[in-house]
């Protein structure tokens, strides 16, 4: 058996690395030739080195020849492509292209003692290195994150806005040595003595080194650093998403209010209070102005080319984690002119969908430049399965338009907007069976239809896998599922399948390419991705239908699912396995609790378990409760449920079905997970244990709730097959 496992796992290996050749596109930047109309294009990407266990930047660099108005495109990429610094925090491109700024992290050198990264901004024109600026004693750590990271030149290019944590000395203990004795050092310190063990709330989650978080703009003429808030950002209040005014005199930037109980959660959660607000730089007394609805979710503003308009998101508060989006427009004008925030008009131009059949905006953040024109821009949305591009018009107010079929990529699958800039778009495709391809888009016709290059395109794996949508009508809305059959298939003709939930569960798959599950059809398996109903972008209906159903009919419609592709003929059924994750961990563990005949083996990575359980220890306690149907107030904030409502949670828990489960269960945690607490998998697996059910129990320390770690994700993806494939043998 050891030389078989030996075996299994070198094709498991083999796989994975076979699939993680394949980059994604994480980014581009479209700089404009002075005195032409052709352009440069710089072009991220990111890949897994697994053997040096770790994420891999480059860069590849395009120019992009534009002869007159009517002409093609013209693309000439360089020979070579050059490799970015892990080290870099954040980079970006001035206005005019002229210049670029880097925040780079350095680690403390070995044997010097120190304990925190040092972080520096890096000023980059005309390809030389002009100035760095250390910043270690202006702020602490700087926040490259989606949720709260920018880095903005001002229109002027004489600024930088950034975002970073207030600069905290390190709190002394009264027993610190170093304290003793000398009132005079006690006196001077920033922070109070006798808080080094005080705790201080993050963010949650991926967050956890997000406490403070403060504005940063650097003058860099005079290489000042100031926090343009000082003086009007409440304590408590976090900021980010920072962009500057048209006119270079203030920033916009969003808001997270102060919690009177605890802090919950954010990344993911699109339903947190928040606000975009606006801080004048001309007059620092002058009070904050908030721009949107303070009792909604706002967040990404962005202003349009000419800067007469203002666009953000916003979701409402509470209920699900996450749904779609609307999108709403202001007058700058109005604003500039000085005019109060009940009297700038402000219209939404995309509203939330309540029919699965009209198109939603699935979005967490607008792009960093996403306008095609001063009333147009183009976003990126996930409407079912898929994932579109969409042009929003702001004076025409007419929803969004799908721009779809380019030419030279199969129909379907997903697009990404990766910049914008002028009438030239950025974009990238995959699909299941087809790697990440970068594209460039020429709109600067307005009246004919946008014009489609493809700059990079590997080759297609269609001799791993073919794929399809499966659709599944329903009472209150359809619902769909993926499916991914291996191209090589056993002797018998029917390849064992793996049920994959997905995790939120107000999330979705979409048809993209993902490298585990190419990976697992190179191993010959045949995969179903479930968008049970409650998944985004099939309308607010469909979404807000799963609450308080959590272990009932996200069941029930996995099941279902699984029922259509058994009776397609083409799959085992005597070889059916479960692999999920969060929610879809949750969901792994109910089908082989209520189903234990049907699902042979499981893996689950990072599962909720036990609701009950995991309410006081979660950074998503809202969570729990919402999703079971009843509702987030002071006092089930507070954890003061009732008996009853406690029994309503564990009867929603997968744990309740525990004595029927009969698959052999491979439980994956990572242990810096706060979302979905290892306690809960681990509450599983003793479980199963104690019950005489196989299961085997694998930690990551570094990990959190993803497993997204280069050596942990690979790992995990070895593991899952070896374990799939031993146990599936073993039972035939």
């Amino acid at each position: 058996m050891a030389a078989t496992l030996d075996a299994l796992a070198q094709a498991g290996k083999d796989a994975y690395l076979e699939m993680a050749r394949f980059g994604s596109w994480a980014g581009a930047t479209i700089v404009p030739v002075p005195g032409s109309g052709d352009v440069w294009v710089r072009a991220n990407q990111t890949q897994r080195a697994v053997l040096e266990r770790a994420n891999r930047g480059s860069e590849r660099v395009f120019f992009v020849r534009k002869a007159d108005a009517e002409a093609d495109a013209e693309v000439v990429g360089a020979p070579f492509v050059v490799p970015s610094d892990g080290e870099v925090v954040l980079s970006s491109a001035s206005p005019t292209g002229d210049k670029y700024a880097v925040v780079r992290a350095k680690a403390p050198a070995a044997g010097s003692g120190g304990k925190k990264k040092q972080f520096f901004v890096e000023l980059w024109e005309a390809g030389t290195l002009q100035r760095v600026l250390a910043t270690n004693k202006q702020h602490g750590e700087v926040h490259g994150n989606d949720t709260f990271g920018c880095l903005e030149w001002s229109p002027d290019e004489t600024k930088l806005v950034y975002v970073a944590e207030r600069l905290r000395k390190d709190p002394k203990g009264w027993f610190d040595s170093d304290l003793e004795g000398r009132e005079s050092d006690i006196a001077e310190g920033t922070e109070p003595v006798g808080t080094k063990f005080q705790h201080r709330e993050s963010f949650g989650e991926q967050l956890t080194n997000v406490v403070d978080p403060r504005l940063v703009v650097l003058d860099l003429k005079t290489g000042l650093f100031s926090d343009p808030l000082e003086g009007r950002q409440e304590a408590g209040v976090g900021v980010g998403q920072a962009v500057w005014t048209p006119s270079g005199n203030g920033v916009v930037f969003t808001a997270w209010p102060r919690s009177d109980g605890r802090r919950l959660g954010l990344i993911y959660c699109i339903n947190r209070p928040s606000s975009v607000c606006y801080a004048s730089l001309d007059d620092p007394a002058k009070p904050l102005t908030c721009l949107s609805d303070p009792t909604r979710s706002a967040r990404s503003a962005q202003f349009s080319l000419y800067g007469k308009k203002l666009v953000w998101l916003e979701n409402m508060t509470g209920g699900p984690h996450a749904a779609a989006s609307r999108l709403l427009v202001c007058d700058w004008t109005a604003v500039s002119l000085g005019k109060t925030a009940e009297d700038i008009p402000t219209t939404c131009v995309v509203d939330v969908a309540a029919s699965e059949n009209a198109h939603c905006l699935t979005l967490h953040r607008l792009p960093k430049r996403c306008w095609l024109t001063d009333d147009v821009l183009l976003l990126d949305t996930g409407i079912r399965s898929q994932r579109h591009l969409a042009t929003v018009s702001v004076v025409k107010q007419s929803g969004l338009e799908l721009l779809d079929n380019v030419a030279g990529v199969p129909a379907g699958g997903t697009y990404n907007v990766l910049d914008v800039h002028r009438g030239w778009i950025v974009a990238s495709y995959s699909a299941p069976n087809q790697p990440p391809c970068l594209l460039l888009g020429d709109a600067l016709n307005n009246e004919a239809p946008v014009s489609w290059t493809i700059i990079s395109k590997p080759d297609p794996i269609t001799d791993a896998l073919s794929w399809e949508v499966l659709k599944f009508d329903a009472s209150v809305a359809s619902f769909e599922a993926i499916l991914l059959e291996p191209a090589t298939r056993s002797p018998s003709g029917l390849a064992p399948l793996i049920v994959v939930p997905h995790g939120g569960p107000h999330s979705a798959f979409q048809a993209s390419f993902f490298l585990y599950y190419a990976a697992l059809t190179r191993l010959g398996f045949a995969l179903v991705l479930i968008n049970y109903r409650g998944s985004l972008g099939y309308g607010q209906e469909a979404l807000e239908c799963l609450l308080g159903r959590i272990g009932e009919q996200d069941v029930a419609d996995c099941n279902r699912v699984v029922t259509s592709v058994l009776e397609r003929g083409t799959v085992d059924p005597g070889q059916v396995v479960v692999f999920g994750g969060s929610h879809g961990g949750f969901l792994s563990a109910h089908l082989t609790g209520q189903h234990p005949d049907r699902y042979k083996v499981c893996a689950m990575r990072n599962p909720v378990i036990d609701i009950p359980t995991m309410l006081g220890s979660t950074d998503i306690p809202d969570w729990c409760v919402v999703e079971a149907g009843l509702t987030w107030t002071q006092e089930t904030a507070a954890f003061q449920l009732t008996p009853g409502q406690l029994q309503q949670l564990r009867l929603a828990s997968p744990i309740s079905h525990v004595r029927q489960v009969k698959a052999p269960t491979l439980v994956l945690l990572g242990l810096e997970d706060r979302r979905c607490p290892p306690s809960q998998g681990r509450e599983w697996y003793h479980a199963l244990r104690a019950l005489g059910t196989p299961t085997e129990l694998l930690q990551f320390p570094d990990d959190h709730h993803a497993l997204a770690g280069v050596e942990c994700n690979a790992e995990v993806f070895v593991q899952v097959a070896v374990w799939f494939q031993k146990h599936l043998a073993e039972a035939s």
